[in-house]
């Protein structure tokens, strides 16, 4: 519940900030167009004349301003207010249109490509951290995949690992080699699965006396492993992945323990 209760409040202070940005690009053009704004100057120009002519400020401006002058520089001010509105409702509009025009080259782009059910063979780079209790994972993987754009993914990977158990107790240095599936949600949010198996590179662990020893090569196992996760990529494909981890360390002492290890992981 209480994880509901976060992601939510998430969710609304990025619709707030999103919405401030706005506000604050439209202003932006607004104060632009304002200031450039041919009847707008020619209307403040008035009010300005006016006030020099008679010499009159905001204390004596009943004294010194004939009752006619003051019914125009009213007009005037409700000219101003409507030209104001004017310029809003164009600076409101022409963001929409902007907006759209965006998000029809999008559309037009990935769905050309779609239509044309066009393949193509691309790289995958990431670079992730995994977790469990007193078990680190830190990796860097690379994907050589087959897709179609953004509707699926399909490859093969390899990369190196590092392990860390129990404060380096024990460490393990490990190169993945897997089958890389992406199946996307929609244009940004895809549901990831990979599985493969890791081939012991070197590995070390302490003694009673805290000793360094390395292990024998011939000892350390390679083991089966998959993760599945969700991502959300940008545009530009750069992209973040949430994912869980099930392998085992391969190592003599836990060799047929499996840990399930939680992580992230940044796309390129």
């Amino acid at each position: 519940m209480m994880k509901k209760i976060k992601i939510i409040n998430i969710v609304i202070v990025v619709f707030f900030v999103c919405s401030i940005l706005n506000v604050n690009a439209q202003n932006s053009m607004k104060a632009t167009m304002l200031k450039y704004d041919s009847t707008y100057i020619s209307l403040q120009s008035v009010v300005k004349n006016i006030y020099k002519k008679y010499g009159a400020n905001d204390t004596n401006f009943e004294a010194v301003v004939p009752d006619s002058i003051d019914k125009l520089l009213e007009k005037t001010f409700l000219l101003l207010e409507k030209r104001e509105k004017e310029i809003d409702k164009i600076c409101q509009n022409q963001n929409e249109i902007l907006a759209e025009e965006e998000a029809n080259e999008w559309n037009l782009k990935t769905d050309s490509i779609i239509k044309l059910k066009h393949l193509a063979f691309n790289a995958h780079p990431k670079i992730g951290f995994s977790f469990s209790g007193n078990l680190y994972l830190f990796s860097a993987q690379y994907a050589f995949v087959l897709n179609q754009f953004r509707t699926f993914d399909f490859g093969i990977g390899s990369g190196i690992e590092y392990i860390n158990k129990g404060g380096s107790n024990i460490e393990v240095v490990q190169m993945p080699v897997f089958l890389n599936n992406n199946f996307y949600l929609e244009e940004f949010i895809f549901l990831n699965f990979d599985y493969g198996f890791t081939i012991p590179i070197s590995g070390s662990y302490k003694n009673n006396k805290n000793d360094k020893i390395d292990y024998d090569i011939n000892n350390l196992k390679s083991n089966f492993y998959f993760e599945l996760g969700l991502g959300v990529l940008t545009k530009s494909n750069f992209g973040i992945q949430l994912n869980i981890r099930n392998q085992a360390l391969g190592v003599p002492e836990t060799v047929s323990s499996r840990s399930q290890m939680f992580g992230i992981k940044l796309i390129f």
